[in-house]
């Protein structure tokens, strides 16, 4: 009896953890949705769609480099701060000299790469700005301290302070009628200011940087565990942003920018499905140690919530998307009314295969998120390459849809060890009519 008792009061505190960290994130979110669509869709009139599609694939083409500045290792190394807490500070010290490798490394992949690519000299520049932002990126490294603790009070403060001070900055450019690169420049600055904002909480925790450890040994496992992610994060980067970049280069500039304003409205709320997950992430894996048939419980919980949320967002967006456009953006992006009605719908898929990664993750089946992600990501240029010539963004947005059905939800029936997985996703995206006996379940 005693032992029923202390269970389900530890469970309770784990629980009220997990709503006060998902609670600070969501205000953070609500930050982000307010600057975004206050501010961005102002830029975005104010440079037309043609200029703010220059921006947005300069954008897409720096985010295709990303993934190996990051190199994979955010969730891998919040996994190992949970499970070894003694060597916390040599994890972050070998997780921070690693991004910056990743970074310079990386860089010089990219400046060879713009040798390439056919593109005006103003994109370039844009590009070689917008890429210098992710140095901000080596100091997130103190946001995954904060993750593994379920904390991210301080961390919404950093970043909130930087998305403001980002906006009002954006807001002075405009009025001031200033050029596309100053735009540039303030996309890159934002991570830069956040990371500052992580330094000086990382001192208010008491916690010293000074203390941080390279270790050649955590160095090799870290890279061992991630290269599939890194693979991985980098085929999701590109099915996520291929389309613009191949929409600039088939179609032009101003397409790109209709595309745009649909993606960011779309992808609005996919914050979401990123809260629950860190909130949950850490918690999974003290489930997985402990008790596999809970943990396979919780984890279809996730699937059935993540579900539902894209539901509940999916449905109305689809009837109002030309009202939307008409009233942020006005007739100049008329042509995004169609892209949003369906491009909301890949949210669905999203949302499940951001769950679907963190279950692949504590089981430490990273292989299998490196074949989804890079069979999706296959299929997506494919498709863009026969329907982009011919349907612009609407065609972009269809292979995009398909891609992200594949590559979370169809993959798993061709993987043996996913069979149950795909079982798991069907189940949760017929949730609307299994509603009850999910809140059952929650209780």
């Amino acid at each position: 009896m005693d032992m029923i008792l202390i269970k389900k009061t530890s469970n309770k505190v784990i629980l009220k953890k997990i709503i006060t960290n998902i609670s600070w994130l969501l205000i953070e979110k609500l930050i982000k949705l307010v600057t975004t669509i206050a501010v961005g869709l102002w830029i975005a009139r104010y440079l037309g769609p043609s200029q703010f599609g220059q921006l947005n694939y300069s954008i897409a083409y720096v985010a295709l480099f990303s993934a190996f500045v990051s190199l994979g290792l955010d969730n891998i190394v919040v996994k190992e701060l949970v499970r070894n807490k003694k060597v916390t500070d040599t994890l972050l010290g070998t997780t921070f000299i690693l991004k910056i490798c990743g970074f310079i490394v990386t860089l010089f992949i990219l400046v060879i790469s713009l040798s390439f690519i056919e593109v005006a000299i103003l994109t370039k520049i844009l590009i070689l700005i917008i890429y210098f932002g992710n140095i901000g990126t080596f100091f997130n490294v103190i946001d995954l301290w904060y993750q593994h603790q379920v904390a991210s009070k301080l961390p919404v403060y950093a970043r909130s302070a930087s998305l403001i001070i980002c906006a009002l900055i954006n807001i002075v450019l405009i009025l001031n009628k200033a050029n596309l690169m100053y735009f540039a420049i303030i996309t890159a600055t934002e991570l830069i200011i956040s990371s500052i904002g992580f330094i000086l909480i990382y001192k208010i925790s008491q916690k010293k940087i000074n203390n941080w450890k390279f270790s050649s040994f955590w160095a090799k496992k870290l890279l061992k565990d991630s290269w599939p992610l890194i693979i991985s994060s980098l085929a999701i980067t590109i099915y996520m942003r291929i389309d613009q970049i191949m929409l600039g280069n088939l179609y032009n500039n101003e397409e790109v920018g209709v595309y745009s304003v649909a993606v960011k409205l779309a992808e609005l709320w996919y914050f979401i499905p990123m809260i629950f997950i860190n909130s949950w992430f850490p918690v999974l894996v003290a489930y997985k140690e402990r008790n596999q048939e809970e943990f396979i419980r919780k984890v279809q919980q996730i699937y059935d919530l993540m579900s539902l949320i894209a539901y509940a967002i999916a449905i109305p967006v689809t009837f109002i998307a030309p009202y939307i456009i008409k009233t942020l953006y006005g007739p100049e992006y008329s042509a995004a009314s169609p892209v949003l009605c369906l491009y909301i719908w890949i949210g669905l898929f999203v949302n499940l295969g951001v769950a679907r990664s963190s279950f692949l993750n504590a089981n430490n089946w990273n292989q299998y998120q490196l074949i989804s992600s890079v069979s999706g990501c296959i299929i997506n240029i494919v498709l863009n390459l026969f329907l982009i010539p011919k349907y612009g963004a609407v065609g972009a947005t269809v292979a995009s849809l398909f891609s992200y059905w594949f590559q979370t939800h169809g993959i798993c029936f061709f993987i043996p060890k996913l069979n149950k997985t795909a079982l798991m996703l069907t189940k949760s995206i017929y949730s609307p009519f299994r509603l009850i006996s999910i809140i059952k379940g929650f209780r």
